[in-house]
Parts: C-alpha cells; structure tokens; sequence
C-alpha cells in the first residue's frame, strides 16, 4: 500500500527543491530507507504512517497533509524515532511531538474545509482533490478564517507565509500527479 506514495515522494523529491536546500538532492536515508522526499523533506515510514493515519482520523486527503509536513519548517519535536521537524502547529507547547503536530494540522485542515464550505459557499474539492482556491483560503485564510500561514505575523519576521500557497500548491500537484508542477 505505501509504495506507490513512498516512489512517488522520492522521485518528486528528486525534482522538487528548497532554495536552501545545497545537498545535490542526497540526503542520508534516501536510498533503500523505505521513506520519502518531497521539497526539501525527507519522510521516514514512520512519519509516513503517522502522518496516514492523523488524515484517515479527521477525513481528509493524506497527499495534502503530506505537502503540508514537506513544506513546514517547524520546531524540532520529538516523535518515536528522534528529533524531526513539526507541522508548523502552534503553540508548540500544546502539540509538543511530530504524533501531535500531525494530528493538529489534519484537525485543522479538517475544520478549514468544513468552514470553506460554510463561508465560501463552495465545495473544497475539485473532483477528487482539494481546490486551488481552497489552498489559497487555507494558505492565506479569507472569510471567516485567518488562515494557517498569513502574512505579516508577528511570528514571520521573514514574510516565509508569503510563499506559502505556491509551495504548498506545488507540493500537492505533484503528490497528486506524480509529477513536478512548477
């Protein structure tokens, strides 16, 4: 069953790249490891897992929350394996692990499609996966939510949020596609 995601994953990843990121694409596990890489992100199977299982809890497409842990560069947090990054969940003091992250941002994408289509009058998906204008309200935020990464926040110093819609979008194009959607 996770095969076809973990080629998928790896071979996006491959294509798929942080600005930072200055390692030629290799990162340790990659080979053999049963992972994924996806953006500058580079998924064991535990996260994998833990991160099917928080999206089949709260009923919401995994391939999304999967772009969303590829493109969070959260606090470190401890999962069962060690130290990996987080999910962007914030406070960090109430969702202090990666089980926890996982579990609050498929929470809040679950409740961000339920408020999208009470607001925004709107389904959330378009055929079977979730739209671009859904992205940019969970991205961004719009009526009657502020959104998961705004811009201009007093925890952004840097104005990141500013691209968060387009690399959370080309990150769910390809997991969904199987192919780079630049």
């Amino acid at each position: 069953m996770w095969l076809p995601y973990v080629v998928v994953l790896a071979l996006v990843g491959l294509a798929i790249k942080n600005a930072a990121d200055t390692s030629g694409g290799a990162m340790p596990g990659d080979a053999g490891g049963g992972g994924g890489r996806l953006a500058a992100r580079t998924f064991t199977p535990y996260e994998l897992r833990v991160l099917a299982e928080a999206a089949a809890r709260y009923g919401i497409e995994r391939n999304f929350l999967v772009s969303l842990a590829a493109i969070e560069n959260g606090p470190k947090v401890p999962s069962a394996e060690g130290m990996t990054r987080g999910l962007g969940v914030l406070p960090v003091a109430s969702y202090p692990t990666f089980e926890l992250q996982a579990s609050g941002a498929a929470l809040t994408i679950a409740n961000t499609v339920r408020r999208y289509e009470e607001n925004i009058q709107r389904s959330a998906y378009e055929g079977t996966h979730y739209s671009v204008d859904f992205i940019g309200y969970f991205s961004q935020g719009g009526p009657g939510y502020d959104g998961y990464a705004r811009v201009g926040v007093r925890n952004d110093p840097t104005n990141l949020n500013a691209n968060h819609v387009r690399n959370l979008s080309t990150a769910y194009a390809a997991v969904v596609s199987g192919s780079v959607v630049v």
